[in-house]
Parts: structure tokens; C-alpha cells; sequence
């Protein structure tokens, strides 16, 4: 595959070699394409609850949230018998079908492969289904899953509180034509590309329900002294106390926004800092030693989200909502405590169906019950074995997150 140098409106910015002198794509409306359209609105004959079903006895019936990188995914899905599944014919899917939704998470879409043949759409939904002897699924599917093509689709919204992009606008979306022979290796491309990204996924996926499986074998289970799991050599029971006769907790200092510069001496950690918020606010205020957090001091955030972090870069002022945890008991390892924190947050989630937005009162935390060994190796031991499970994580999520980049920026750069 190559870059091309001239660029030219109607060849992509890259290109397989076989193709490199073969002529400019064409672009026209998808509604001018031998393409069927057809959607989930079946009118009277819509499923009541009396025609829903189970995932052994049932059709899938797909909603707008059915979808998973690209592809269907009915893990979720709801079900129809197959009574009134049979009845529904123009929702039908077949194998290299596009079904996307039209209505609520527009550009939301998905490829149907082998495994998906049979199964039903609801009224969210819509399927594109081209001629291949024209137009290849799983060439249309990369070109609409691209920026370029998720902007002509989002681009079309004609609802206001509801998004909807009827199938008349979907006719209207200009697309790129090439050769038969072109599209199946694009096609091909992106699906070993996809194939490869799953992989990685599972991998990732893998290692984390791993992790979760330990924190749950390699601490005391509720009214237990000793975990499932250990480190050999250890037997003596763990001790309990209030976590807040081991640790304090710290208060972040509260800024008002005039105090918050664009440049300044130190930066000022935020909740937001830790999660999706890049932008950074500074101050030169000098304060107490405590309101500083270093390299490897350990935070805890409280409010928005929740939860043990470790800090690991320069000295930074920790704004309100982290707390920092000093440790006042020379029988705890830090790095053994994070690892506590950490599964004393999954087993407060479990608690509240779930929730990440959980409010954590200083009073809650304190009154926490405290699991640990009495021996600070057996503490050091189960510390290091996590650091080194967390890392692999963390490499494993950045290669994931490298190939999802190199499958976004070949979509750019492949379609016209």
C-alpha cells in the first residue's frame, strides 16, 4: 500500500499498489445504487410482549444498542419467538447486510456476518443491503464508519428531541465507488484489521476478569480472617480494624475560579485530570506541605468519581474532591493499601447497582473495615504481584488503543 503523492479529489490520500494507475473512484447517492433499503416499523404486526422470547428459544431482535465495533452484537439484545420472528420478513437480516440505527444513536451501525443471518430488527433500526455485484458491504460499512462518513450521516438528523435519519436522507448520502476487485481487498483490509482488534480486545478483556477473579480470591471474603488464595508460606489470620485508625485522609484545598491560572508554578489537580478533562489550571499560591501531593503519594478521589490513584508525576496542589491518604501506621505497605482501596471500591459499586457516580463521605471511608496481613511481606507480596498484573493491563489497553488509532486514521486516508 502506498501514499500518493498528487493528490486528486476523486483518489484516496492511499492506495494498494495493484491500483496505483488504475482510474479515479466514482462518488454518487447511495439511492442511485442498486441498494435495498428497508426498517423495523412494522406498523400493527410489531411485537407485543406476548411475542417476546428467551436467547435459547428466540430471534434476536436487535435495538440501537446492539452493536459492538463495527459488528452485531446480541449479548444484549432482546428476543422475539420465532412464531412472529417468521412473520416479519422485511426485517430479516442477511449476511453482508449494513444495519444501522436511524433513530436515537445515529451513525450507530453495524456489518452482518455469517452469524447473524435470520435474525430481526426493531423500529430503531434499518438495513442497508447492496448489490454485490456493484457495491460490497464490507466496503460500505469501513467508508461509513469512517469520519467522513459519520459526518454525512450525523449531518442528516431531521428529529429535534429524537435524532432520526430516515431512509430517504440514508438514499441521499454521497459515497465512494471503485472497482469490484478494489473494494473486496479494502474490504478485506479493514476486516483482518478488525479481526486483529478483537483479538486484542478478548486479550484485555481476558486479563481484567483475571484481576477481578484474584482481588476477590486474595482478600478475606465477608466474616473471614484468611483469603481463598495465598502466597506460600503465610497462615496466620489477617487483621481488621477501622481504616481510619491506620490512614488519614487529607482534604485538597478548594479553588475559587479567579484563583485558577492558565500559567503558573504548580499545576492543580482535578477530579477531571484523572479522567477525559485535558485542560490543566495553574497557581503559584505557596500552602502547607499537605496540600501538595508528589511522585507516588497516594489520592483518593471522592466525588463525581470515585476511587484509589496513585500520582505519578511532578509535584502538583490536589484540588477538593482528592483526598491524600497518608499512612500513620508503619504496619501498612502503600502499595498493599491501593491495592485494598481499589477492591474496597468494586465491593462499594456492587452496593449500589453499579454506580461510578458515588458520593464518598470522609466519615464513610474512615469507617470502612480494614482487611490486612500481619506481616508486612505477605502485604509487600500481594502489592508487587497487582503492580505487575496492573502494567500488563495498562500495556495491553495502550496496544488496543494504538490499533483502534491505526484502523482510524487508515479510514481517513482509504476513502475519498
Amino acid at each position: 500500500m502506498t501514499e500518493n503523492k498528487e493528490q486528486s479529489k476523486m483518489v484516496p490520500k492511499r492506495r494498494f499498489k495493484a491500483f496505483e494507475n488504475e482510474s479515479g473512484w466514482e462518488q454518487r447517492r447511495l439511492g442511485e445504487t442498486q441498494t435495498f433499503f428497508t426498517d423495523g416499523n412494522y406498523g400493527e404486526s410489531y411485537p407485543k410482549a406476548s411475542d417476546m422470547s428467551d436467547a435459547i428459544k428466540g430471534v434476536p431482535f436487535l435495538r440501537g444498542s446492539d452493536f459492538k465495533d463495527g459488528y452485531l452484537d446480541s449479548t444484549d439484545a432482546n428476543f422475539i419467538t420465532k412464531e412472529k420472528h417468521s412473520k416479519l420478513t422485511s426485517g430479516h437480516i442477511q449476511t453482508d447486510d449494513i444495519v444501522i440505527a436511524v433513530r436515537g444513536s445515529l451513525g450507530t451501525l453495524g456489518y452482518a456476518t455469517g452469524a447473524n443471518k435470520g435474525w430481526n430488527i426493531n423500529s430503531q433500526l434499518a438495513i442497508i443491503r447492496s448489490d454485490k455485484n456493484e457495491l460490497i458491504g464490507k466496503f460500505l460499512v469501513q467508508f461509513l464508519l469512517s469520519e467522513k462518513g459519520q459526518n454525512e450521516l450525523l449531518s442528516r438528523n431531521t428529529g429535534s428531541a429524537l435524532k432520526q435519519l430516515p431512509i430517504k436522507q440514508l438514499k441521499d448520502i454521497p459515497i465512494p465507488i471503485t472497482s469490484i476487485k478494489e473494494q473486496e481487498l479494502v474490504g478485506r483490509f479493514f476486516s483482518n484489521l478488525d479481526q486483529t482488534i478483537t483479538l486484542q480486545q478478548q486479550k484485555l478483556e481476558k486479563l481484567k476478569a483475571m484481576k477481578s477473579a484474584y482481588l476477590s480470591e486474595m482478600f478475606p471474603a465477608e466474616g473471614e480472617r484468611k483469603p481463598k488464595r495465598r502466597f506460600p508460606g503465610f497462615t496466620e489470620d489477617w487483621e481488621q480494624r477501622e481504616l481510619g485508625e491506620s490512614v488519614k485522609f487529607i482534604n485538597g484545598r478548594a479553588y475559587k475560579q479567579s484563583e485558577l491560572l492558565d500559567q503558573g508554578k504548580y499545576r492543580v489537580l482535578r477530579v477531571g485530570n484523572f479522567n477525559t478533562n485535558d485542560k490543566w489550571y495553574y497557581s503559584d499560591l505557596e500552602l502547607n506541605e499537605d496540600k501538595y501531593a508528589n511522585e507516588g503519594d497516594l489520592l483518593y478521589l471522592w466525588a463525581t468519581a470515585f476511587g484509589p490513584k496513585i500520582w505519578e508525576n511532578e509535584r502538583i496542589i490536589y484540588h477538593y474532591h482528592i483526598w491524600k491518604v497518608q499512612i500513620n501506621d508503619y504496619e501498612i505497605d502503600k502499595q498493599y493499601l491501593y491495592i485494598w482501596l481499589e477492591n474496597d471500591k468494586e465491593l462499594i459499586q456492587k452496593n449500589t447497582n453499579g454506580s461510578t457516580m458515588v458520593h464518598i463521605t470522609k466519615a464513610f471511608i474512615e469507617e470502612r473495615i480494614f482487611q490486612f496481613p500481619s506481616d508486612i511481606e505477605e502485604q509487600k507480596q500481594i502489592g508487587i504481584f497487582f503492580k505487575n498484573l496492573d502494567q500488563t493491563i495498562t500495556l495491553q489497553q495502550e496496544k488496543l488503543e494504538k490499533l483502534q488509532n491505526i484502523k482510524k486514521a487508515y479510514l481517513n486516508e482509504m476513502f475519498i
